[in-house]
C-alpha cells in the first residue's frame, strides 16, 4: 500500500482523530485496523440479504477463514452460516466493534466508548 492509502485514512475518512495532545481511533478506524490485522488475503464468494452484509477470505497457508458481517439494523440477528468444499474447527474467535448507542463515537480526551473486543 502506497502513501496515498494512508492519507485517505487520516484524512477523508477520519479514521483518527488528534486532539492537541491525544488521538484516539474512531470507529471507523477501528473497523480499518481489523480489517488489516485480521481479514484473510484470498475472497470467497458470499451471499447476504436484508440489513446484514458479509464477506469472507482464507488466509494465505489457507489454514484460517475470517467472516467479515456487518448488521446494518439495531437488532440482534441470528445468522446461518453455509460452508460448501472446506470443513472448520468447532470453535473459533469472534471481534466485535459495537456499542449500545449507535451514534457513540471515540473522543481522544476521553476512554474510548467503542472498541475492538475479543
Amino acid at each position: 500500500m502506497g502513501s496515498a492509502f494512508y492519507a485517505q485514512t487520516v484524512n477523508v475518512i477520519g479514521a483518527i482523530k488528534t486532539s492537541r495532545r491525544n488521538a484516539a481511533f474512531e470507529t471507523t478506524g477501528l473497523v480499518l485496523k481489523l480489517y488489516r490485522q485480521k481479514f484473510g488475503q484470498l475472497p470467497v464468494t458470499t451471499q447476504a440479504s436484508g440489513p446484514i452484509d458479509a464477506q469472507a477470505a482464507w488466509s494465505l497457508d489457507r489454514k484460517t477463514l475470517t467472516l467479515g458481517i456487518v448488521n446494518a439494523s439495531n437488532k440482534a440477528a441470528t445468522i446461518p452460516l453455509t460452508l460448501s468444499g472446506a470443513k472448520l474447527k468447532p470453535a473459533g474467535t469472534r471481534w466485535q466493534i459495537a456499542d449500545a448507542d449507535p451514534l457513540a463515537f471515540n473522543d481522544p480526551d476521553q476512554p474510548p466508548r467503542v472498541t475492538i473486543t475479543c
